[in-house]
């Protein structure tokens, strides 16, 4: 590190301010002319009428299991009360304060169980080291070069997961208007839908990987950062073919289809299983099927946005289902295959060059 780094508080180069209450009515899931993002504990919430800020501005998560996740906004924008606003008062690139925030690992300071919460001032008495703005922008600029690259290599997965769902439509049609038998998701399976694992997270051990809320991307595959259950009961742990419903929080509804190649895992307690009776269903099916907007509309319906949203074992089990032969189902799952054989070799190349962010990010902010 240079001498001319210069040690600082947050609050010396920031005003970090919750975002206002805003009702969930107010925001719409999809963007129109004249509506602006509104972003909440978990990035993007929605695209609302009015913003109340406007420019380049880093927001991090306040609230909820994701709380300290760092976005950066680029125009007019409407943070909610879950949300965090870092208002830069120098010269200092917001580029390289949404890096150096990444690089802090926000969510170890979030305090509360059942419901995790950062404070802006515990977040504005942390201190790192601050280059001069010349030597930021030189950083910027090479971070910038490897997320690039990442997001073309996640714009291809997109595009991959657009094609497996355009598939499914064009087999089995809208299921909110399906002619096949109607079963609750609870008679297609031999087993009553379970909650995880009570047990804490820790280091990774290389043998069981506890799979949590937070592990779970938005394409259904896992992050790069395995963590181990600090005790271990075979009871949860995960086989071919399983899929897990996420039951709280900002990500509520969210789905995953554990494949054995992931390894050997159990999961946590927020997540629900559902084990496919394969004489019916395939998992492949359930899953895309819970990729659906008649899903999206479930999960909106049942969410009970009380202190958070949640939807229990009870009520996914009464999910309706439309049920397409078997055959047709295992068409289906054929061509999912070729797809994920694509979305495979991608995700190594994406993970490798995460795997070099990091390393970079950390040769710069590990101080």
């Amino acid at each position: 590190m240079s001498t001319s780094w210069q040690k600082k508080h947050l609050s010396d180069i920031a005003k970090i301010s919750s975002g206002k209450m805003i009702s969930s009515k107010e925001i719409s899931d999809t963007y129109s002319k004249g509506l602006y993002p509104c972003y909440g504990g978990n990035g993007l919430r929605g695209y609302v009428k009015n913003y109340l800020y406007n420019g380049q501005y880093p927001i991090i998560g306040r609230v909820g299991a994701l709380c300290g996740n760092v976005h950066l906004t680029n125009g007019p924008f409407f943070p909610t009360e879950h949300a965090l606003v870092v208002s830069i008062k120098t010269n200092d690139d917001p580029r390289f304060i949404e890096y150096l925030l990444k690089s802090m690992n926000l969510n170890q300071y979030a305090k509360g169980v059942a419901q995790p919460v950062l404070s802006a001032s515990t977040i504005s008495e942390l201190s790192a080291y601050f280059p001069p703005i010349s030597e930021q922008k030189d950083i910027v600029a090479e971070l910038d070069l490897l997320s690039g690259i990442i997001e073309k290599k996640n714009a291809q997965l997109r595009t991959l997961d657009e094609l497996a769902n355009t598939i499914f439509y064009e087999m089995f049609g809208n299921p909110d208007d399906s002619p096949y038998d109607i079963k609750p998701l609870s008679k297609l399976s031999p087993f009553k839908l379970a909650y995880g694992s009570g047990a804490s997270a820790v280091d990774y051990n290389g043998l069981v990987r506890y799979i949590r809320i937070t592990d779970i991307e938005e394409g259904g595959t896992l992050t790069n950062a395995p963590m181990s259950p600090d005790t271990f009961d075979e009871k949860y742990l995960l086989n071919d073919g399983d899929i897990l419903f996420a039951r709280s929080g900002a990500t509520v509804g969210k789905t995953y289809l554990y494949k054995k190649t992931e390894g050997k895992a159990i999961f946590a307690g927020y997540l629900i299983r559902f084990i496919p009776d394969e004489r019916i269903v395939l998992p492949e099916y359930i899953y895309y099927f819970t990729r659906s907007q008649y899903y999206r509309s479930f999960v909106r319906l049942n969410a009970q946005a009380v202190a958070q949203p949640n939807i229990n074992a009870q009520q996914y089990g009464g999910l309706k289902v439309s049920v397409p032969p078997m055959p047709l189902q295992k068409l289906f799952a054929k061509k999912i295959a070729s797809i994920n054989c694509q979305k495979e070799i991608i995700m190594l190349s994406v993970k490798s060059a995460q795997q070099l962010l990091e390393s970079r990010m950390n040769s710069y902010f590990s101080i």
